[in-house]
């Protein structure tokens, strides 16, 4: 879908949304990470197509309460990606929402397609990707939050089955959630 496509069905949609419950929180679709990097660096044409228009058309200004992003791998790309995009000039100075930040765990069938980590490598990431995600939204003065995927590793249809989570099991914590505990008690 094209940034013109998209545009319009946020129109459409925004309409919906302002009849049927004009005070829901509208959450801009994350677009995948290569294309959020681009508009961080200037270059993503359909994201900052999409955010120019967001912040001059009143109606989807209104509606639009968040851009939603996806991070997985690194603890700095929250950081790259939501300081660059909020530099851009079309950027409708709305919270950025990381929804979706993680690393893999080690051992994963899954690791030769991005990177992972042990166990207590991923308790380090939760604590720096929650500094870095902070950092950014303190230097251009905005609102945000930050979201980790996912909270227990499980099956998936697609045949995905875990190691994302902070829980191995309902009962079996790894490293990580502590180190989400923590976060969230002293912070």
């Amino acid at each position: 879908m094209n940034s013109t496509e998209y545009i319009q069905v946020l129109r459409v949609v925004c309409d919906v949304i302002g009849v049927t419950d004009p005070d829901a929180t509208v959450l801009l679709a994350s677009p995948f990470f290569a294309e959020a990097l681009e508009a961080a660096n200037g270059r993503g044409m359909w994201l900052l197509e999409v955010l120019e228009e967001v912040k001059v058309n009143p109606k989807l200004n209104k509606c639009i309460r968040a851009v939603g992003l996806h991070s997985f791998g690194r603890a700095r790309h929250p950081y790259y990606l939501m300081s660059g995009i909020a530099a851009q000039s079309q950027f409708p100075n709305i919270p950025i929402w990381m929804t979706e930040t993680g690393v893999m765990h080690a051992g994963s069938p899954f690791c030769s397609e991005q990177p992972c980590a042990s166990e207590l490598e991923t308790a380090d990431y939760v604590m720096q990707v929650y500094a870095w995600t902070r950092q950014a939204l303190a230097q251009k003065g905005l609102d945000g939050k930050l979201f980790h995927y996912r909270l227990m590793d499980g099956s998936f249809a697609s045949g995905h089955n875990g190691p994302w989570g902070l829980l191995a099991s309902p009962d079996t914590p790894y490293p990580a959630y502590y180190a989400a505990q923590l976060i969230v008690e002293k912070l």
